[in-house]
């Protein structure tokens, strides 16, 4: 009979139904405690959930859903004063980076970064920079991309971020293939598995696949196979990486 308690228990239902990837069940949680939440009249929960709803519908692929979510969430926050905008603006400029429309999600990426800057989180702004530097790769600027990466690196480095760190490797490995400069994206892939092995790290997909495309264009197709056999072997995080992973075994095959 407790409705604060019930929405509490069923956005944790929904956080872990996301991390497990389970996206259909995280957003039936999800819509199920903003219904709750705009029942009590809770603002702040309302925008929460709003956020949360949001972020499992782009990953869904419902882009237009998940921007008026997205939109109507800032929305409430900006009324209500309340400066932790920073996670909403970037989760905007995902969706747009997603719809292919860069200049709108590199000025939402950079308003993120002003948010969390006037938060003083200095990681969550370094993580949009990792966002941007993204961006910078899909338009083929390389030399962008890898200054804004090494400089993500460095404050990762400094606050002892282990796991950002991987992610950055993941970027600075793709640059490097982009570049046609093999043998820098596998000292970076050597960097990255250092990092893993010394910190116990969980690898995700991107790092695999890169590492292993790097090894294959080197001519290291035995280790390529190796690592994305390994990586079959687990559980890929969601479909898409699944069927990535199945084509660069292919190639590798095929080479």
């Amino acid at each position: 009979p407790d409705s604060r308690a019930r929405y509490e228990w069923i956005r944790r239902r929904g956080v872990l139904s996301y991390r497990e990837e389970d996206l259909k069940a995280a957003h039936t949680h999800f819509d199920c405690a903003l219904k709750i939440a705009e029942g009590l009249r809770d603002r702040p929960a309302i925008a929460k959930q709003l956020r949360n709803k949001g972020s499992v519908l782009r990953r869904l692929g419902e882009y237009k859903d998940a921007l008026a979510a997205l939109q109507a969430s800032l929305k409430i926050m900006r009324e209500d004063g309340d400066a932790a905008t920073g996670a909403v603006l970037n989760n905007i400029g995902d969706v747009y980076r997603e719809l292919e429309e860069p200049t709108s999600a590199e000025q939402y990426y950079r308003d993120a970064m002003d948010a969390f800057g006037r938060q003083g989180d200095a990681i969550e702004t370094t993580h949009v920079l990792d966002s941007l530097s993204l961006l910078a790769l899909e338009r083929g600027d390389t030399q962008t991309a890898a200054r804004q990466l090494n400089t993500a690196l460095e404050a990762y480095r400094r606050a002892d971020n282990w796991e950002y760190q991987l992610r950055v490797y993941t970027l600075l490995i793709r640059a490097a293939i982009m570049d046609g400069d093999v043998e820098r994206a596998r000292r970076y892939s050597a960097d990255g598995t250092a990092l893993v092995e010394t910190h116990e790290l969980p690898v995700h997909d991107e790092f695999r696949l890169y590492s292993a495309r790097a090894d294959r264009i080197s001519g290291r197709v035995q280790l390529a196979e190796a690592r994305l056999l390994e990586a079959l072997q687990g559980k890929p995080e969601n479909d898409a990486n699944h069927a990535e992973l199945l084509l660069e075994l292919a190639k590798t095959l095929e080479q």
